[in-house]
């Protein structure tokens, strides 16, 4: 059975938080453990919805970059040429 872990906004919120912020730092080195420890980790779509605006919000996301391997609903959004034009 394999383990996985879902982040909510709180953790995720942490994650791309400030470097200076002790609790950011900290949730930080838990995720990053978890996926050492070769835990999979998820991100629910409603929680990285929640955690982009409030980014977007507060002027802290100038680049978007979606990895997803769910991509059927992303063809209502975009047409599916342009996800293959995407390099990383």
């Amino acid at each position: 059975m394999s383990r996985f872990v879902l982040l909510d906004a709180g953790p995720l919120g942490l994650v791309t938080g400030p470097r200076r912020r002790a609790d950011a730092n900290a949730c930080r080195e838990w995720l990053e453990d978890l996926l050492a420890a070769g835990v999979e980790v998820r991100v629910p779509d409603i929680t990285d919805y929640e955690v982009r605006r409030e980014l977007l919000r507060a002027g802290r996301l100038t680049t978007v970059v979606i990895a997803t391997t769910n991509v059927g609903h992303l063809s209502r959004l975009v047409p599916a040429e342009e996800w293959q034009k995407i390099t990383i």
